[in-house]
């Protein structure tokens, strides 16, 4: 939590105390609106704590105010000293600041008979303390103790899970190690109503004393109960308070600024923190809290005010919100007209607050429907920064006024700068790689590359860097904002230079007896070549590569291109020799229908011809069946690419058509001489092979030659003993076989 990003070591010394605040405190009374904590340097290390508070007359503990005396605990950083400032009515409390007409004053729930308008009450205390020494961390707490009652929140706040159980918590620090300081004033009366789909504007209109560096934030409600972070109804947050219409929602860390368009009927409590920054150095904090209540029966429109961007004289009014001009140091003078108006046809009242030194703010038709703020400064030296001043708009709208306040910013920057760096040569060929470091202005700034008058590029750029490329040529290179009135420019030149990039080494691969008219090496588009043979020694034309006979070749070669010259780099050139094709494993002589593997070797891939009669086998290898004589083709590649052709011949293909038969087997699962059937070498076209018992039964028929009987019929053992058999059959070479013999099945 932001509010507690100073808290150490006391952190929980203080947590004590507050409890113990707590539990002594009378009854809660739900009468705030709202209220803010400030402290005031006197001499020394005096400071005056003031407390404002807002009540609701409307609430029946409202009388509860003028008895007040709240209690405020101060600590420093470490928890090692603390003391409890009981504050009294100041001489500016009990004033009405009822947002009505000048006509229905006297018609609010603050007055006696009560009317029946909003009625609210600012109520001030104050006390003078003396801190005991210095410290980095002086915290100033009210956690809601009021002497008679306890500030609580009221039981209607929508943004808040249980907010009425929770008491108003507001702090302030101080660092005073180096210097006294003063918390800003707040110079606007917070007004908390406001209406469904009707832009609004808020700000507290912090104005410092001291003229040190503010900033602004919205933080987490506080209970002061338990010093710890009220609990949100989703989707809010501290720094998400308010249901608005879509993407109708801004807040300025710069002025404080909160623009919104409410979307619904709610009672927001609202927590605004300003820092205090000297030097860099967080020298203090203060804050408000609010309930913003958002009502749907409104009648009038509230005011508004924008700067006219066609007066503005000197700067460059940055569109956004209509609030915000952009200078650079030096500018000698800054003039603009800011409209403010009122769409319900209401008068409107201008208070210009926090005057910036030097400058002027004339209202022409003060308290009329249309009227110009017109603002005149000459800033003359004034350092950089951020100057506020604030507009408070109220009209006359009856019966409630509207009031809105806006704040209306001067930024005053460096002019814009460049430094551009050209990060790598462009080698003739390459756009060169290129950093811009811009400084300076508003952001975006834009970059605008411009050649003979033509934009080459526009550029955005958010973070003060951009990376890029141009190509060979002269620039004009602009930095400006859409925001910003004071461009800057520079010229680049960008000369072709370097040395070209080449891969090295160049391996050029060729096969015996290739046709080559000259070595092959990568060149750009344009350029020339310098040969030179293994000794440097230039060559008088490009070399040539013999492929006769296996072989390797090197030069050095060098490429030229416009200014640049690359590197001598290294071509190495290698002849390699054909497949040497032989046929391993292949058969001399075959017997007519064997499938025959054909395999050769001397390469890493074969082809195989002729494609009709050979397909693939097991193996994914190529065979074929020999019926006649024949010859085969093969086409080799190697692995360097070369490719060469061989053929075989199958020249001797026998009639092999011979038969056998044994006259005994054994089928005992020994797997020798198991199975019984003829031994035939050589092929048969028709075959037909039948066994039968003792007494004529078939035990097995096949007509596949490659079959065999295992002694078995129907799945049971056959008998030891003799058994018939009869083959027919007629081979591919045309040869007929007829057989009839005896086997015996011995177990």
């Amino acid at each position: 939590m932001k509010l507690h990003a100073t808290m150490k070591t006391g952190s929980l010394f203080i947590f004590v105390l507050i409890a113990f605040l707590a539990l002594n405190m009378p009854a809660k009374a739900n009468h705030i609106f709202g209220g803010e904590l400030l402290y005031k340097h006197d001499t020394g290390n005096n400071y005056k704590i003031i407390l404002t508070l807002y009540g609701d007359c409307s609430s029946s503990n409202f009388n509860l105010l003028y008895g007040s005396t709240p209690s405020v605990l101060v600590i420093n950083g470490a928890g090692t000293s603390s003391f409890t400032a009981i504050l009294q009515p100041d001489s500016g409390s009990n004033v009405e600041v009822s947002p009505v007409c000048p006509s229905q004053a006297g018609h609010t729930s603050c007055d006696t008979p009560a009317g029946t308008l909003p009625g609210i009450k600012r109520f001030i205390f104050s006390k003078m303390v003396t801190l005991p020494g210095l410290d980095s961390n002086w915290q100033f707490i009210f956690s809601g103790g009021m002497g008679n009652s306890s500030a609580g929140r009221s039981i209607n706040i929508t943004n808040v899970i249980n907010a009425s159980s929770s008491y108003v918590y507001l702090v302030a620090t101080l660092n005073n190690l180096l210097a006294p300081n003063s918390s800003p004033v707040y110079s606007t009366v917070p007004t908390p109503f406001y209406c469904v789909n009707l832009a609004e504007q808020y700000n507290q209109g912090a104005i410092d004393p001291d003229n040190d560096s503010l900033t602004f934030s919205l933080v987490n409600a506080i209970d002061g109960a338990t010093s710890t972070p009220v609990t949100y109804s989703s989707p809010f947050s501290g720094t998400n308070p308010l249901s608005v219409v879509p993407g109708d929602f801004s807040f300025s860390p710069h002025n404080g600024q909160m623009n919104f368009t409410p979307d619904m009927t709610q009672d927001a409590l609202i927590v605004n923190q300003v820092s205090e920054y000297r030097n860099g150095i967080l020298v203090g904090s203060s804050m408000r809290e609010m309930t913003f209540i958002v009502l749907n029966n409104c009648t009038g429109t509230p005011p508004s005010g924008n700067i006219n961007p066609s007066s503005v004289n000197g700067g460059t009014i940055k569109v956004q919100n209509g609030t915000t001009v952009n200078i650079c140091s030096g500018t000698s003078s800054l003039s603009f007209d800011i409209n403010a108006s009122s769409t319900s046809g209401d008068t409107v009242n201008v208070i210009v607050n926090n005057a910036i030194s030097n400058s002027s703010a004339n209202v022409t038709n003060n308290n009329a429907n249309n009227l110009i703020i017109h603002f005149y400064w000459q800033p003359g030296i004034s350092p950089v920064g951020i100057y506020t001043f604030y507009v408070t708009l109220t009209d006359n709208h009856c019966p409630v006024a509207d009031v809105q306040t806006i704040a209306f910013t001067i930024n005053i920057v460096d002019p814009f700068s460049l430094i551009d760096s050209q990060i790598s040569a462009t080698q003739c060929v390459h756009q060169a790689a290129m950093h811009y470091h811009l400084y300076g202005g508003v952001l975006p700034r834009i970059l605008t590359i411009s050649q003979g008058g033509n934009i080459v590029k526009t550029l955005t750029d958010t973070s003060g860097f951009i990376a890029d490329s141009l190509a060979a040529g002269t620039y004009v290179l602009s930095v400006s904002s859409p925001y910003l009135n004071c461009p800057a420019m520079d010229t680049l030149t960008i000369v072709d230079s370097g040395q070209l990039a080449f891969p090295g080494i160049i391996y050029s691969s060729y096969c015996k007896n290739a046709l080559v008219d000259s070595v092959n090496y990568p060149k750009l588009d344009g350029a020339s070549l310098r040969w030179y043979d293994l000794a440097g020694n230039p060559l008088s034309q490009t070399p040539v590569v013999n492929t006769d006979a296996p072989a390797v070749f090197t030069w050095y070669v060098s490429q030229i291109y416009k200014s640049c010259q690359s590197a001598i780099d290294t071509l190495q050139a290698t002849v390699h020799d054909l497949p040497q094709i032989s046929f391993p494993d292949m058969p001399q002589s075959v017997c007519i229908g064997d499938s025959v593997y054909l395999r050769a070797s001397g390469g890493i891939d074969y082809t195989w011809g002729p494609a009709n009669e050979i397909f693939i086998g097991a193996n994914s290898d190529p065979v074929t069946w020999v019926l006649a004589p024949k010859t085969f083709q093969v086409t080799v590649t190697n692995e360097y690419g070369c490719v060469d052709s061989s053929s075989f011949t199958i020249s001797d293909v026998e009639p092999c058509c011979q038969f056998s038969y044994p006259n005994a087997f054994t089928p005992n699962g020994d797997n020798k001489n198991d199975r019984f059937h003829p031994i035939i070498y050589g092929h048969t076209q028709n075959y037909e092979f039948s066994i039968f018992d003792r007494w004529g039964e078939l035990v097995f028929h096949t007509f596949n030659q490659y079959a065999s009987w295992d002694g078995t019929f129907a799945g049971v053992p056959g008998e030891i003993g003799s058994y018939f058999y009869f083959v027919r059959a007629k081979c591919l070479s045309g040869k007929n076989q007829y057989y009839k013999g005896e086997v015996t099945l011995i177990r």
